[in-house]
């Protein structure tokens, strides 16, 4: 659509807010599946999709109070639903 209208503020604006919507709802889902993985005790997969959640929001607080969560519990050999 922005190609399409290139000089239409309201078409560049609403992209961009449905990406940020996107975006959100694509580091919820990674959030997500970190709990699952350290509900199984899986540390490695658990940091795997935080990292996957950092990446498209460097600066979630709560991908990176999760991510510290993960390295807590990986130091202490424990898994439990990290999730808010």
């Amino acid at each position: 659509m922005v190609r399409k209208y290139p000089d239409d503020a309201r078409v560049r604006d609403g992209a961009v807010n449905y990406r940020g919507l996107i975006t959100a709802q694509i580091v919820d889902c990674h959030l997500h599946l970190a709990s699952a993985a350290m509900v199984d005790t899986s540390h490695k997969e658990a940091m795997k999709q935080v990292n996957a959640a950092l990446a498209l929001d460097p600066e979630n607080q709560r991908a990176l109070a999760q991510r510290a969560r993960i390295e807590v519990a990986a130091n202490e050999g424990i898994g439990f639903d990290l999730f808010d």
